[in-house]
């Protein structure tokens, strides 16, 4: 028997949208609309149970744990390799630390809990919870985010780069990696006005007898783009020629008004 939506007293084909008759049936209309809470917006465990009751966590690949190893034995590689001055290893405090997180995060490369939870799966007191992540921290291997961070009082959100560890396909993998490793850019920085040159001190008959003349530099989106992806280099270079091109010619910088 096909299956038909119920709105307003009407039933509908929920495919082709034509009406079919008349119905009391309750409506779907009547009904609240769930939405999924996204993940970066997830203040509590309770956004983050939310978000994943529209997850069939069952579809998701099965857990790598093989990978933790692997990354662990390329930092190694790249320590030994670089005649120890790139100091990437991953010390075993650290790795026992991150598989204890492995096992406990179902989605993505997140973790929301509370304090005490966090504090016996690390086997320390709440007040030793922060000293004890700070190693992974300080090495780019996981943010924090606290009640001063916008959680609730008393939970704490673990994100683990996803090069680690994440429950998820390949392909979405790849964007959480790019977002993760990209530079943070802040726009009232760059569009910061630049500071006019002092005037020159000399005699009356140089550019000092003018009133002061405030350039503006507009930056533009390539070079926003330059800034983003730090190539500060061709950066620097285009906004030098910017400026150069506002500026007044040379002749008329150097050269002094007629008596």
């Amino acid at each position: 028997m096909k299956q038909y939506m119920h709105v307003d007293g009407l039933a509908v084909d929920p495919i082709t949208g034509e009406i079919i008759g008349i119905d009391d049936k309750p409506s779907v209309l009547t009904e609240r609309i769930e939405y999924q809470q996204p993940l970066s917006a997830c203040r509590s465990i309770n956004d983050y149970d939310d978000h994943l009751d529209d997850v069939d966590l069952r579809t998701l690949p099965p857990r790598n744990k093989a990978l933790l190893d692997t990354m662990q034995a390329e930092a190694d590689w790249i320590w030994k390799h670089s005649n120890k001055a790139v100091d990437c290893r991953i010390t075993s405090p650290v790795m026992k630390i991150l598989k204890v997180l492995e096992k406990v995060i179902r989605y993505r490369n997140i973790l929301v809990t509370t304090q005490v939870n966090l504090a016996k799966l690390l086997s320390v007191s709440t007040d030793d919870i922060m000293r004890k992540l700070k190693p992974l921290s300080d090495k780019g291997l996981i943010r924090i985010r606290t009640s001063k961070d916008g959680m609730r009082k008393g939970e704490v959100a673990i994100c683990v780069n996803p090069r680690f560890l994440f429950r998820g396909d390949d392909w979405v993998k790849k964007h959480y990696v790019t977002e993760w490793y990209k530079p943070k850019t802040y726009v009232n920085e760059l569009m910061k006005p630049n500071p006019v040159p002092k005037l020159w001190l000399s005699n009356k008959k140089t550019h000092e007898a003018y009133p002061p003349c405030v350039i503006e530099f507009l930056y533009t989106s390539e070079q926003f783009e330059l800034r983003r992806q730090g190539r500060y280099v061709e950066y620097g270079e285009s906004v030098r020629i910017m400026r150069l091109d506002k500026m007044p010619a040379k002749e008329a910088l150097h050269t002094p008004l007629a008596a």
